[in-house]
């Protein structure tokens, strides 16, 4: 009986093309936004950043960076600030950073503007601009998918003026949704701004109840780069008891933190910068 003998460098040949194969079939994944690029340098998956602010009575510095884009070299450098000045609010404006991956065509002109910028990563974005990313972002392509959560952040941030009941819902679907280490940034700016949101409607209730979400899933005895600050608890602490006089006026509740007023028809809560 004949016997196959098999060169010793076969084993490593189909071991090689077996990882070709493998290394082929990623890329194309990636090219159609089927996966996420890995960049060793950049782990995250994050290439862009954009600092968003909701339009509403912020100080004349957190404007000027309103909707700004930054590169993530940038953003990682111990003194990193989105803000050129200061924010000089005594209430401190509630302002967040977006990481979006940018698979899709506008995001890609974003990244690509910035990184051609004389001052790399600083590139503020005109309400016009920001609409057409949006509305790129908006269609539904695997390319997209990746920032979905990141987008309604932005979109939420956007709309708090102009569409309420939408940033609303745009709100909770971060705090349903985000659960890659990426959107976890977001979540404790996406509770304060929709118990805010909620409060200035009216929905004292609903805002209550994201307060006690809020206590339960960040527990007194956990802290970390994405848990939030003693501060945003004291606030959220303050706010609580706050609102529940507010649903009970006949009883006797706390009475307005100071530094804030009430208006005619709708509470004003406490700010939780």
């Amino acid at each position: 009986m004949d016997t196959i003998i098999i060169p010793g460098i076969v084993p490593p040949l189909c071991a090689i093309l077996g990882l070709l194969v493998i290394w082929r079939h990623h890329q194309n994944r990636v090219i159609v936004g089927l996966s996420q690029a890995v960049d060793i340098f950049n782990p995250s998956g994050i290439r862009m950043y954009l600092y968003a602010t909701p339009d509403d009575d912020i100080c004349p510095s957190c404007k000027k960076s309103q909707w700004t884009v930054f590169l993530p070299h940038g953003v990682k450098q111990k003194d990193f600030s989105p803000l050129e000045a200061p924010c000089n609010s005594p209430e401190k404006c509630n302002g967040v950073l977006i990481g979006f991956y940018g698979a899709w065509l506008e995001a890609n002109d974003v990244i690509r503007q910035a990184q051609a910028l004389k001052k790399p990563g600083r590139l503020q974005l005109s309400p016009k601009e920001l609409q057409q990313f949006l509305k790129g972002q908006s269609e539904l392509s695997p390319r997209a998918e990746m920032d979905r959560v990141s987008a309604r952040m932005l979109s939420a941030t956007l709309n708090e003026q102009a569409n309420p009941q939408q940033a609303i819902a745009h709100y909770s679907f971060v705090l349903d949704q985000a659960k890659e280490e990426r959107h976890l940034p977001l979540l404790v700016p996406a509770y304060i701004r929709l118990v805010s949101l909620l409060a200035r409607r009216g929905n004292l209730r609903k805002a209550v109840q994201i307060i006690d979400h809020f206590q339960k899933r960040y527990s007194r005895e956990q802290y970390g780069p994405y848990y939030p600050t003693a501060k945003h608890r004291r606030a959220m602490s303050v706010m609580k008891p706050y609102l529940i006089s507010l649903l009970n006026p006949s009883s006797d509740g706390p009475t307005e933190p100071a530094g804030t007023s009430q208006s005619s028809d709708q509470p004003d809560i406490p700010s939780a910068a």
